[in-house]
C-alpha cells in the first residue's frame, strides 16, 4: 500500500483531532493511520494551545465540548495570525444545515456528520490537504513576484487603459510629481504628446487580449521635469479579478551612460602608454593593455589567468611584494619602485608604478 506523504514539506501530514470523547477519538486514528500523523486533544483549550505551539496540517473539531465548544474554538482559531492559515474540518453529529453553515460562516472549510465514513473522510482531507498546499505555493510565488518587482531597478507598474492601479518603488522615485500622486492617474500623462497615442495602443492591445505583449520606445518627464528616452514593455497579467497590462519602463538614457562610460573607459585603457593590468579578486590577471605588451614582451594569452608574479626579477624579497599588496588592499592605493622583468629576460625598472586594488572585470 503506499501513503501519500508531504512533498511539500518533506515529512508526513500531522491532523489534529479535537474531540471530548476518547472513543470518538480512536475511531479517527483507527482511520488516518498510518496515513497521517495523528495528535489529539480532548479539550478547545487544549486544541488551541496546540495549534500555537506545534501547527498542524489540518484539524478535525467536534463542536459539542464542555470547556469550550467547536465553534469558539474555530474563532479564536481563524482570528490568530499563528493558526488563521489552518484548514479547519468539523466532524459532529450536529448535522442540522444551520450547523453546517455557522461552522462554514467561521471559516471551516468542511462540515462532516457523524459516523464518520472511512473513504469519505480519507478522500476529503487529501482533497483539502492538496488545496492547502496549491494556495501556499501560489501565496509563495506571489511573494516573490512582489519581491522582484519592489527590488527592479525599473520603473514597474500595473495598469488598466485609463489608468495606474500599482507602482514599484522604482517608479515612484522616476514618475511621481510630487504635487500630484500617481496612482489612478492615467498613465498616458507620463509621456509626451507625440508618444501618447502609441504608449495608449500598446496598452490597450494587451488589456483587451489583441497581443499578449509589446514594447516600444519613447519619451517620457521624470519628477524632475527632465525628458528621458525610455523602452516601454507591456505584458498581459490578471490583476483583481480581471485582465490588465504590466508595464516595465526601462530607462534607456542610463543605459547609453553606461555604455558611453565602458566605451571611454576602454578607449583610456587601450590607448594608455603605461603597462595596466586588470585582475580578479585572486590578483590572477584578466586583462592588459597594448602597452602592456610593448613594455614587457608578453602577449594577453601568456599572461591571462597568472598573476603578476610572472613579471617578478627576483631583485625583492618576500617581505617588498606582501607590504606592496597589504598597502593596495587597505589603503587602496601603492606607489614605489619595482624591478620587473621582460619575457626576454631583461630586468627593468618601472619607476613610480600605480597600482589599484584588484577587482573583477566585467
Amino acid at each position: 500500500m503506499t501513503y501519500v506523504t508531504d512533498q511539500y514539506r518533506g515529512r508526513r501530514r500531522t491532523i489534529l483531532a479535537v474531540d471530548d470523547s476518547p472513543e470518538d477519538l480512536d475511531v479517527i486514528r483507527s482511520i488516518l493511520v498510518p496515513e497521517y500523523t495523528v495528535k489529539r486533544a480532548a479539550s478547545g483549550s487544549m486544541a488551541l494551545k496546540i495549534a500555537e505551539t506545534q501547527p498542524p496540517d489540518l484539524i478535525l473539531l467536534d463542536v459539542m465540548m464542555p470547556d469550550m465548544n467547536g465553534y469558539d474554538v474555530c474563532r479564536r482559531l481563524k482570528g490568530s495570525k499563528a493558526t488563521q492559515d489552518i484548514p479547519v474540518i468539523f466532524v459532529t453529529a450536529k448535522d442540522q444545515t444551520e450547523d453546517e453553515l455557522q461552522g462554514l460562516d467561521l471559516g471551516a472549510i468542511d462540515y462532516i456528520a457523524k459516523p464518520l465514513r472511512t473513504p469519505v473522510l480519507r478522500s476529503r482531507i487529501r482533497n483539502h490537504l492538496a488545496l492547502a498546499d496549491a494556495i501556499k505555493q501560489q501565496r509563495l510565488a506571489n511573494e516573490r513576484h512582489r519581491l522582484l518587482i519592489d527590488t527592479s531597478p525599473d520603473a514597474i507598474l500595473i495598469c488598466s487603459v485609463e489608468r495606474v492601479m500599482f507602482i514599484n518603488e522604482a517608479a515612484k522615485r522616476l514618475c511621481i510629481d510630487p504635487r500630484v500622486e500617481l496612482m489612478g492617474r492615467e498613465f498616458a500623462t507620463l509621456f509626451t504628446s507625440r508618444h501618447v497615442p502609441h504608449v495608449g495602443t500598446l496598452i490597450e492591445g494587451v488589456i483587451s487580449g489583441t497581443r499578449q505583449s509589446g514594447a516600444i520606445d519613447a519619451q517620457m518627464r521624470t519628477r524632475d521635469g527632465l525628458l528621458i528616452d525610455v523602452e516601454i514593455v507591456a505584458l498581459a497579467i490578471d490583476h483583481e479579478g480581471g485582465r490588465a497590462a504590466e508595464v516595465i519602463v526601462h530607462d534607456l538614457s542610463a543605459r547609453r551612460d553606461a555604455d558611453h562610460f565602458r566605451t571611454m573607459t576602454a578607449v583610456v585603457f587601450n590607448g594608455s602608454a603605461e603597462a595596466m593590468i586588470v585582475t580578479d579578486a585572486e590578483t590572477r590577471v584578466q586583462l592588459v593593455n597594448a602597452a602592456f605588451t610593448e613594455i614587457t614582451g608578453y602577449l594577453p594569452e601568456e599572461v591571462i589567468g597568472q598573476t603578476p608574479r610572472i613579471l617578478s626579477s627576483g631583485r625583492h624579497p618576500p617581505e617588498f611584494y606582501e607590504g606592496m599588496w597589504q598597502a593596495i588592499l587597505t589603503k587602496g592605493r601603492w606607489i614605489g619602485d619595482v624591478w620587473n622583468r621582460r619575457k626576454n629576460g631583461d630586468v627593468y625598472a618601472q619607476p613610480s608604478p600605480h597600482f589599484r586594488p584588484p577587482q573583477r572585470f566585467q
